[in-house]
């Protein structure tokens, strides 16, 4: 049922479970820059990463995360064709992370007609799509325990692996319980794509709220509710986080210096510049320049 991977860098454990799910569990500290790549069947992946920092790829989407004991972090991916996931990890980083995989049948069987279940099917089928969240302490506690579980043990022992990994599904999946979810149309969709387009031309902080908000024609509090059903941030958040990825990028390709890169994350300090650019990513703009993804 379960196998338990131990070497010099930490565990890695993996488990499909009675009920269709796919458990992924690791803690690990990688020896160099790590990249690895999997291809996933259609279906929801849900991650709940406890520490460390690892870039994601689904697509032509990607994700930075970083976690630590006070901020765990929560990702719901949708799957919705066969492709390659990439993970990535910088050496001398341990990351701590839970995953559990449904498969399209698992997410297709329930066939009540109930608008919950229809909001995670439709997002199901938006291949590369993301629900970020930021996990309670109780479902902290399940993937720790999921963590510390070997489940390979007694018949009671793997049943209570099975029970957590089942949970803390539930936890994920309710962040799809609530109006803001249903609204997700695709009406909706296009007038994210439009938002997200056109903040990634915005240069410097002159923009209002109530200009981008009319590139989708709304208001400025639907456009917000709509930021957080779809990111989980605010829409000056969401602006912040992708100036400093779009920072990062330069910085991995060496197209630019520190100083440089602060001014097109829109930052007039390199220090302040780099005190957020850690607390974003873990690392500092100038160790990013020394270790560069492979």
């Amino acid at each position: 049922m379960t196998a338990v991977l131990a070497n010099g860098t930490g565990m890695f454990k993996q488990a499909e479970l009675r009920s269709g799910l796919k458990l992924h569990a690791a803690d690990v500290t990688e020896a160099r820059n790590y990249r690895h790549d999997t291809e996933l069947q259609p279906g929801l992946i849900v991650t709940l990463f406890l520490s460390g920092q690892t870039r994601i790829k689904l697509g032509n989407r990607e994700h930075d995360l970083l976690a630590d004991a006070d901020t765990p972090r929560g990702i719901v991916l949708a799957c919705a064709e066969q492709d390659i996931f990439t993970c990535e990890r910088l050496c001398d980083c341990r990351v701590r992370r839970v995953s559990i995989s449904l498969p399209r049948a698992w997410i297709d069987q329930d066939t009540v007609d109930d608008p919950y279940i229809e909001a995670i099917r439709r997002f199901s089928r938006h291949h590369g799509d993301s629900l970020l969240w930021r996990p309670s302490p109780h479902l902290a506690a399940q993937a720790e325990r999921i963590l510390l579980t070997a489940g390979n043990g007694s018949f009671l022992e793997r049943l209570r692996l099975e029970s957590e990994a089942a949970e803390m599904v539930a936890n994920g999946l309710r962040q799809f319980d609530g109006p803001e979810h249903s609204i997700l149309s695709g009406r909706d969709r296009m007038r994210l794509r439009r938002l997200y387009d056109y903040i990634d031309t915005l240069e410097g902080d002159s923009v209002t709220l109530e200009e981008i908000a009319r590139q989708a024609g709304m208001s400025v509090s639907a456009m917000q509710r709509l930021f957080r059903a779809a990111k989980g941030l605010s829409v000056f958040e969401y602006i912040r986080l992708r100036r400093l990825e779009r920072a990062r990028t330069a910085l991995e390709r060496r197209e630019m210096s520190v100083t440089e890169a602060a001014y097109l994350a829109g930052y007039g300090s390199p220090a302040n510049f780099s005190t957020a650019f850690k607390r974003q990513f873990g690392l500092t703009p100038r160790e990013v320049l020394k270790r560069r993804y492979s």
